[in-house]
């Protein structure tokens, strides 16, 4: 073909896209482009080398250069913060042994999990990448050359899978405290982003098929399948999120009009805010995935869109972060605005005054020491068997209750209202201590037959679960 002659995959019908000259091959009929200083047709998956000199090696090295940064700042500046509560939450296993109680394995914990698979392994692996993109540029083409497509299947599959361990357990912590049966609408779900996650590792391995075969036809098939296969992917995922959020909407109406807390109805804007976030980024990215794989005047610009669509990875880890350190600060699991309930205020004397934002009020008890949310329902403690002590508002308040907590929400639901509260957290973050010293010391001498009276549905506060607040994923 002609270097300047404009089929399927040529940029422009000008010589060499008008940063080269063509010129005549020595010993064959046919003609290539050489580019001028700068400018090159080398490309991701499908170069154009020799048929075109379209890409700007100046911003593309300019495009690696700003997410290097941006990824070495989320590093600098976040990762001691998460070594920090990493290491806490080892801490937390030794207390619980000391305690003869069930040590949780780091899957117990979504949030710390998902953080150290993206420190641990997409951040070395894309930071990698952009240093070899701009100290090699020519030398560092995804399903051309080895070692950057090794790099580039590593960080993509990584960062799905902490997209699938993440973006469940967030929309589960907000509302499975409001919604019956929630843990098994949320195993469904987490189990189908899985399912959709080995499709997206699956696809990117297609890019190694590209490099054995060294095959334009073969590129091209795989490069379509790849993109094309992404935009399905995310298409599915859009329709899951709409049919998920719809589904919650549903029920946590229902919990509405049966408890009438202005809690369920904050849960209930910020799932939906969060599902339509995941809808328009699912929907965003099948419209490019499928136009790359549809558009061949596209397919050899993935130079651009590959340094850009990492930037938001860092973004995305940046809440996780966030969430990491509001859930352990505030002692707030679900990441809410305080909401303090009547029975907070009148029976543990807390005045309105002595209300802040973030507070949250530890209570103890003779089977166990819990920390829990402001405006969380303290259903069956009575004053002889609990103190309470406002934390995060200073100075700190220890406060007695003075009467039993005669009014719960159990007063105000008819028999067949469904239960508040759910079981305990596999991955609590109560269980991450700082040190020694944030070991809750809020506790009461033993006494003889104290018990927590039964909570919602019967048993123990234990076995209700008294609204033990969940990891937060927000």
């Amino acid at each position: 073909m002609t270097c300047g002659e404009k089929q399927f995959t040529t940029r422009s019908s000008l010589e060499c896209s008008g940063h080269g000259s063509c010129f005549a091959a020595e010993g064959a009929n046919v003609s290539i482009c050489v580019c001028e200083p700068e400018w090159t047709g080398a490309a991701h998956w499908m170069s154009a080398e020799g048929r075109d000199c379209h890409l700007s090696l100046i911003a593309i090295r300019v495009l690696w250069a700003i997410l290097l940064v941006v990824v070495t700042a989320v590093f600098v500046l976040y990762f001691p913060a998460f070594w920090k509560k990493l290491r806490s939450f080892q801490n937390s296993q030794v207390v619980r042994m000391a305690r003869s109680r069930r040590t949780r394995r780091i899957t117990d914990h979504i949030t710390l999990l998902t953080l150290l698979i993206y420190f641990g392994i997409t951040t070395p692996s894309m930071a990698t990448f952009a240093v070899l993109a701009l100290v090699r540029p020519l030398e560092t083409h995804v399903a051309i050359d080895l070692d950057a497509t090794l790099l580039w299947w590593i960080c993509r599959s990584s960062y799905y899978i902490c997209t699938s361990l993440y973006q469940p357990a967030l929309i589960s912590t907000l509302v499975k405290q409001h919604v019956p049966g929630a843990q098994g609408i949320f195993a469904e779900r987490t189990l189908s982003s899985m399912a959709l996650t080995l499709g997206h590792v699956f696809l990117g391995t297609l890019a190694f098929v590209s490099v054995a075969a060294e095959n334009r036809a073969v590129s091209i098939g795989t490069w379509v399948a790849c993109m094309g296969g992404a935009g399905i992917i995310m298409i599915i995922l859009a329709l899951q999120a709409l049919l998920l959020k719809r589904t919650l909407i549903c029920q946590l109406d229902s919990a509405y009009q049966y408890v009438g807390s202005e809690e369920i109805k904050i849960v209930k804007e910020r799932m939906e805010s969060v599902q339509n976030h995941n809808v328009v980024n699912a929907i965003v990215q099948a419209t490019i995935y499928i136009s790359f794989a549809a558009i061949p005047y596209l397919y050899s610009y993935y130079d651009y869109l590959l340094p850009i669509s990492w930037m938001t990875i860092p973004s995305n880890a940046l809440l996780v972060v966030r969430t990491l350190m509001i859930s352990s600060d505030s002692g707030n699991r679900e990441g809410l605005p305080t909401i303090i309930s009547e029975n907070v205020k009148d029976n543990f004397g807390i005045s309105e005054s002595e209300i802040t934002a973030g507070t949250t009020v530890r209570i103890s008890n003779v089977e166990d020491s819990r920390l829990f949310a402001a405006g969380d329902h303290f259903n069956g403690l009575h004053r002889k068997e609990i103190t309470a002590q406002q934390v995060n508002t200073p100075p700190a308040i220890e406060l007695e209750a003075s009467t039993s907590l005669s009014r719960t929400v159990t007063d105000t639901l008819p028999p067949s209202a469904p239960p508040v509260g759910t079981g305990e957290s596999e991955g609590d973050p109560d269980d991450v201590v700082p040190d020694d010293s944030d070991i809750d010391t809020c506790t009461v001498p033993e006494m003889p037959n104290a018990s927590v009276a039964p909570a919602l549905g019967g048993g123990s506060a234990e076995e209700a679960g008294v609204n033990h607040n969940q990891e937060n994923m927000s």
